[in-house]
């Protein structure tokens, strides 16, 4: 029997799917490890945003992992990431009150949601929302901090 184009994208479906299981699969066993407070928030926060780009950092902001989807939306692989700070994605034309906003709720351990202007590694630049969460343990140390970025795509005229 010949193989349908449905049948390719029931295929790309599935894996994606297996993926993102397996990302998030990581990503609590990593919290088991490092005994975060899985709070209510952190695990919605955790479901919802898994299909997004995702980035873990340490409690001094240093790229400790990254999901396929940050890697495609960026083009770094993740050898080229580990151990850097994010902000290396923003350029001159960064809106400088969104950075001042990340690093004022950052300093005071919040959550903070800004759009910020990042690059790829080819120097192409794009819009996206990013959610950042800081991360806890049980003794309430900040050990983690764990970003959600979405582009923003331009509407089409």
């Amino acid at each position: 029997m010949p193989l349908q184009s449905w049948d390719v994208l029931s295929l790309s479906i599935s894996e994606l799917v297996k993926r993102s299981v397996e990302e998030s699969s990581y990503l609590l066993s990593l919290g088991d490890s490092k005994e975060w407070d899985m709070s209510v928030e952190l695990l919605e926060a955790i479901k919802d945003n898994v299909k997004k780009a995702i980035v873990l950092t340490d409690a001094s902001q240093s790229i400790v992992w990254v999901n396929n989807n940050f890697i495609n939306l960026t083009g770094y692989q993740s050898s080229e990431l580990l151990g850097r700070n994010p902000r290396f994605l923003q350029g001159k034309k960064q809106n400088q009150a969104a950075a001042h906003n990340i690093k004022k709720d950052l300093s005071k351990a919040k959550p903070t949601s800004q759009n910020v202007l990042n690059y790829r590694k080819s120097g192409d630049a794009y819009l996206c929302c990013v959610k950042i969460y800081p991360l806890f343990n049980k003794q309430q140390e900040l050990v983690n901090y764990i970003a959600f970025e979405n582009e923003i795509k331009p509407d089409a005229a």
